[in-house]
């Protein structure tokens, strides 16, 4: 019985047009993770921020009283 022709060999293909389509499908990945990620952080700088701020206006209060 035959495998249908399947040998161990890849067919030919041009690596440059193949990167090419992936990205346009998928897009840069290290781009656009590298920028959520920034993205997060800052968002989470800007709560701490403002979470210490809260603190110290809380703290102020308790220490006028």
């Amino acid at each position: 019985m035959s495998d249908g022709g399947k040998g161990s060999a890849q067919r030919p293909f041009d690596h440059q047009k193949f990167s090419d389509n992936f990205e346009k499908i998928f897009g840069k990945k290290t781009e656009y993770v590298g920028k959520k990620i920034n993205e997060l952080v800052d968002e989470e700088v800007m709560k701490m921020a403002r979470d210490q701020d809260r603190f110290k206006k809380e703290k102020d209060v308790q220490n006028n009283t």
